[in-house]
């Protein structure tokens, strides 16, 4: 979720209190833990999304910018509802 201007792009804001805090896009992070391999970290974040919707299209975007193979691709699309890329 570092590379390029996405961070600075797409954020989500969240509320600490009486404050609006921006981080980084959930669909950033979840590609990021795709592409290192950590199911404990990217499976919670897939159920959230299945549950909660996600930007498919950012996601999309975000797991082909990072080379994941396209059955990869189109299983975590799948998965969070978003279609195929």
């Amino acid at each position: 979720e570092t590379l390029g201007d996405a961070p600075w792009k797409y954020q989500t804001l969240i509320t600490v209190g009486p404050y609006r805090v921006p981080t980084i896009a959930l669909e950033l992070r979840l590609a990021t833990e795709l592409m290192r391999d950590r199911p404990d970290r990217y499976k919670p974040m897939i159920s959230w999304m299945k549950q909660n919707g996600c930007d498919a299209d950012l996601l999309g975007h975000a797991i082909d910018a990072l080379r994941l193979s396209p059955e990869m691709q189109h299983s975590i699309l799948a998965q969070v509802g978003g279609g195929a890329v």
